[in-house]
């Protein structure tokens, strides 16, 4: 057995070569082959499968051994993460390389993950549900592997009224902690917008329109239990949003104006 978040999990510890291209080969990438697991389901997310901090600083990382190999210059990678109009992209190294990357770099707001997390974590200054601005004391977390936004449920119960305010409808939490609404059209609802270390993320589809169903507007939020001081930012809250992580510098880099360069990143 292995440990995960003081999870057992076990399986056989394998090594293998990793070929992303007919250019591009890693040799002897180390990986476990799970059989069994003991509830790993409510692991506290690490942000980004296999990119976490903490495997960096005991260099089994996946972006460590690219670095010993060569392949890459520097512990930097980015994600974007497409809304549909483009392809989805995994960019590896710096992306300031590249002088129409190294504009939109230049555009991101960024933020700082304090040394005492292995996470890729910062601080939440506050959220905006329509005209309301709300401080918060959460972290936030942007995570690749997951779909919803999970908000920790003492601030989601701080947003409920504001989400719901003014609007004369039924709306109920469903057995997946997801709130869900009666309504005709998702544009009743305010929008949500984040503030991270003085720069807004603007949530732009946090509710999916289904008019087959008894509640046809579904927030795309999980109202978490398990984790009481971290929003996890997933798809819905990342979808046309370009990521730049810096292992070394400890640093997070967002942004939403990607769609105003001309770059193909097909």
């Amino acid at each position: 057995f292995i440990q995960v978040n003081q999870k057992n999990v076990s399986g056989i510890i394998s090594t293998d070569n990793f070929v992303i291209s007919k250019r591009v080969t890693i040799k002897n990438v180390e990986f476990t082959l799970v059989n069994k697991e003991d509830n790993i389901r409510y692991l506290y997310p690490d942000g980004v499968i296999g990119l976490n901090l903490n495997n960096y600083k005991e260099q089994n990382n996946f972006i460590h051994q690219l670095l010993t190999q060569k392949i890459i210059s520097s512990p930097k990678f980015a994600f974007y993460l497409s809304d549909s109009s483009r392809d989805s992209n995994l960019i590896l190294d710096d992306i300031t390389k590249t002088p129409v990357f190294d504009k939109i770099h230049k555009s991101m707001g960024f933020c700082n993950v304090p040394k005492s997390r292995d996470s890729w974590t910062c601080d939440l200054d506050s959220v905006s549900v329509g005209t309301n601005e709300l401080p918060m004391k959460s972290k936030i977390l942007f995570d690749t592997s997951a779909n919803f936004i999970k908000i920790p449920v003492l601030d989601f119960k701080e947003l409920h009224p504001y989400l719901i305010k003014g609007i004369n409808t039924k709306c109920e939490v469903n057995s997946f902690n997801q709130l869900v609404c009666q309504c005709a059209s998702p544009k009743i609802f305010p929008k949500l917008k984040l503030r991270i270390n003085g720069n807004d993320i603007r949530i732009r589809d946090i509710i999916e329109y289904n008019p087959n169903e008894e509640f046809q507007c579904q927030f795309q939020i999980e109202i978490s239990t398990e984790i009481y001081d971290t929003w996890v930012l997933g798809y819905s809250g990342i979808q046309g949003m370009l990521l730049a992580f810096d292992m070394n510098k400890r640093t997070i880099g967002f942004t939403q104006e990607i769609e105003q360069f001309p770059i193909n990143l097909s």
